[in-house]
């Protein structure tokens, strides 16, 4: 029997079968309603729910125009809980993969068509209304009503990866067999990948390839400023020709058309990037620079387009987390000070807590006092991509600037042939590549797109030893609310499972606390706790109730990047701020993108996003947990990478940490860094948020509400830190209810 189990701070949960999943699990309350059915969304298949209305032990299926009145068993669809209903299959040619298929009967409807699942694709589907034998495509916000060959967007079904090739070159999704991910762009072999670690190695990548550009330099940023020096070396005068707007005017000089999306700031009296500026500054250089900003209507106006990339000659590619702007320049140091300005002259020395620029007119001049205040370092990551997958992202940026534009066939952008020869040497690579979005109709795509989510949940629910995370944010559906990501639901699914079996799994989250400052960080805050360990679903939470005896630090771990440094002689920290959009799992898939652990950046049709899947077919064999396993060098060498700098390692000890989830390395090294770090900063600097501010009285006490921070003048203990990895303060205001009331006290001090 299921029933209310819990109430937390923000909602309520309900545990009954579910006629979506047929599973019996948890349900949180997104609408409450007295007179009507309040309702829910499954917190395993996050679809909507609500109670039935005959039974008290499961939840009807929710729908976007009407609800259903019964359960799945109070409405005959199953005899009983525990089981699933039969496969009713039909034959038939589908108009998301081209193949011909069976389709099985996923919904009975008097009133509207049937709707099926393409056995090979996974695509939703129903019947063609014309020729009754072939199925059309069906999606969330839409039910074509012909298949492909009715509305004549192919000529013949016999002709499979010539629909596929043509309907990819129209811009219209593809479903392949093969692509879990359900991604607009095909799975890519033998592609060239290289990692890009914080922001001088990203930088000095993107100024040697704008350099080389010889034909078209696309370019596509949530933020911009064009007086980013991308080439620095301490000590020496920065050169005029390693700036970023110098680099571009002189390709535009040499021919280069440079094409430039920019977000509109929907209220720049809340966020604003000074894109308007930016816009009018990069357009001032050459004819041949044309820039375009681009955001949603009113209506949704609290979205933005926030993907990051550079594709040079349709050859070349960067994707990942990077902006070329203010603060974002780091290295694996992450050093916090520079009194005489070597590095980040004016306000490229950044630390948002303190003091934001009002304009970028004066980027050389200082806005904050370097002698006083630290910086504020950043921890990012790209991709560089040479081959089939670069041109793919420079399909993504076509798509989007005809569509801002409302080009016609004359002034549309076109793509290269796939077969038109590279204007830049491309080394056969051993990488599978595969361009994944979140791109809706008001982005610019022609459907919507989320195959980042399903790359997310695929690596997610398949991975066998671990799963390491590093992103900005961490929000998903078990913290209630409304959210409808399901992502840490899956990793607690998975995690359940390996901790049944006795089998060793490691998630390993690295996230840092909001950037944001005032309410929007109190609402962070709440969002991400609730996700963690508090409000009665979270991913903590519902693993104790499972499993009260076990240690679940040994299954799922959170962590935080700290620097420390000097000013004026007198010991100062600040977070690294963590701002990479990453997964690896197993060592053999990694996912780097632009997009946020949150609805806005998975559900498509809010933020528009950018990221890339990445594995290896140059594989080779390593001890996992003392036994072996197959891994692609290209995860297994990326994580080597980050965990030697979050550890401090030098380079002939990286082999230590080459099996992740053994004791010796999780235990041993991983968590006793980590720890060891984190006492010590909590002694030297006893105004930080720690597990032991449980709320804001013993916050306050510990005068971390004031600013500046406290000074300390006995930092010898902090020659004992090791890289910048500590323990994520979760317990923080733990016994506190956090609202964006909390932001009147907090201000800027919770992201210290």
């Amino acid at each position: 029997m299921g029933g209310i189990t819990t109430e937390g701070h923000q909602h309520r949960t309900v545990y009954m079968w579910c006629s979506w999943c047929w599973k019996q699990c948890l349900h949180g309350r997104s609408q409450k309603n007295r007179l009507r059915r309040s309702v829910y969304q499954c917190l395993n298949c996050a679809r909507r729910t609500l109670p039935c209305r005959w039974c008290t032990e499961a939840m009807a299926r929710g729908h976007s125009d009407y609800d259903d009145v019964l359960c799945a068993r109070c409405d005959g669809t199953i005899e009983k809980w525990g089981e699933v209903p039969a496969i009713n299959r039909t034959i038939g040619h589908c108009s998301w993969c081209f193949d011909l298929t069976s389709h099985d009967l996923r919904m009975t409807n008097v009133v509207r068509r049937n709707s099926y699942m393409c056995e090979a694709c996974g695509g939703r589907t129903a019947l063609c209304i014309s020729c009754r034998s072939a199925f059309t495509r069906c999606d969330q916000f839409y039910n074509d009503i012909l298949c492909a060959l009715c509305k004549g967007s192919i000529a013949t079904w016999d002709d499979v990866e010539g629909n596929r090739r043509k309907s990819i070159a129209e811009g219209v999704k593809v479903l392949d067999h093969d692509d879990p991910y359900q991604s607009m762009y095909p799975l890519r072999r033998g592609q060239s990948v290289r990692a890009l670690i914080d922001g001088k190695d990203c930088y000095m990548a993107l100024a040697d390839a704008l350099d080389a550009a010889q034909e078209t330099i696309y370019m596509s940023f949530w933020h911009m400023n064009p007086r980013i020096y991308l080439r620095r070396t301490p000590g020496q005068e920065f050169r005029i020709s390693d700036r970023f707007d110098m680099i571009v005017q002189q390709r535009a000089m040499a021919g280069v058309k440079v094409y430039i999306i920019l977000w509109r700031e929907n209220v720049p009296a809340v966020v604003n990037n000074f894109s308007e500026e930016v816009a009018t500054e990069m357009m001032s250089l050459h004819p041949n620079v044309t820039v375009i900003r681009h955001g949603p209507s009113p209506l949704l106006v609290k979205f933005c387009h926030h993907q990051k990339f550079v594709v040079v000659d349709q050859d070349i590619a960067f994707v990942g987390g990077f902006d070329v702007c203010l603060g974002r320049y780091d290295d694996p140091a992450h050093v916090l000070t520079d009194e005489d300005a070597q590095i980040w002259k004016g306000v490229d020395y950044y630390n948002p807590h303190r003091l934001r620029p009002a304009s970028i007119k004066s980027f050389f001049t200082d806005v904050i006092d370097r002698t006083m205040v630290p910086r504020m370092p950043w921890h990012d990551i790209d991709v560089e991509l040479r081959g089939l997958a670069a041109r793919d992202v420079a399909r993504n940026f076509i798509e989007r600037w005809n569509h801002h534009t409302n080009a016609t066939k004359e002034t549309a952008l076109r793509i290269k042939s796939n077969d038109a020869p590279p204007l830049h040497p491309v080394s056969e690579g051993t990488c599978l590549v595969q361009v994944v979005r979140s791109m809706g109709t008001w982005s610019g795509a022609s459907r919507l797109d989320k195959s980042i989510y399903g790359a997310y949940l695929h690596a997610v629910t398949s991975a066998e030893k671990y799963i390491y995370i590093e992103n900005q944010y961490l929000s998903s559906s078990v913290a209630g609310g409304g959210v409808e990501n399901v992502i840490v639901q899956r990793i607690i699914n998975r995690v359940r499972e390996k901790i049944l079996a006795q089998e060793p799994f490691r998630v390993i989250i690295v996230l840092p606390q909001p950037e944001e400052t005032g309410d929007s960080a109190m609402e962070l805050l709440r969002w991400q706790y609730q996700t963690i360990n508090r409000g009665g679903s979270s991913l903590l939470e519902q693993l104790h109730r499972a499993f009260p005896d076990v240690d679940l630090e040994q299954y799922v771990s959170f962590f935080f990047l700290r620097q420390w440094g000097r000013l004026g002689g007198a010991p100062v920290t600040e977070k690294v701020f963590v701002h990479s959009k990453l997964l690896i799992v197993d060592d053999r898939i990694a996912l780097v993108a632009s997009a946020n652990f949150n609805d806005r950046s998975l559900l498509g049709d809010r933020d528009s996003e950018l990221g890339v899947t990445v594995e290896d077919e140059d594989s080779f064999e390593i001890s996992m947990d003392g036994k072996p396993w197959m891994v692609g060098r290209f995860p297994h060498e990326l994580r080597l990478r980050l965990w030697a700098e979050h550890l401090g390692l030098k380079p002939d000890e990286v082999h230590a940490i080459s099996d992740p989830i053994s004791d010796a390395v999780y235990n041993g090294i991983w968590l006793k860094t980590a720890r060891e770090n984190t006492a010590i900063y909590e002694k030297v600097f006893p105004s930080i948020p720690q597990n032991c501010h449980r709320t804001m009285k013993i916050f306050k006490s510990a005068n971390g509400l004031q600013v500046p921070a406290p000074a300390v003048t006995d930092g010898s203990e902090l020659a004992g830190v090791r890289g910048t990895l500590t323990m994520h303060p979760i317990g923080f205001l733990l016994d506190e209810e956090i609202s964006t009331k909390l932001s009147l006290v907090l201000g800027e001090n919770i992201s210290q």
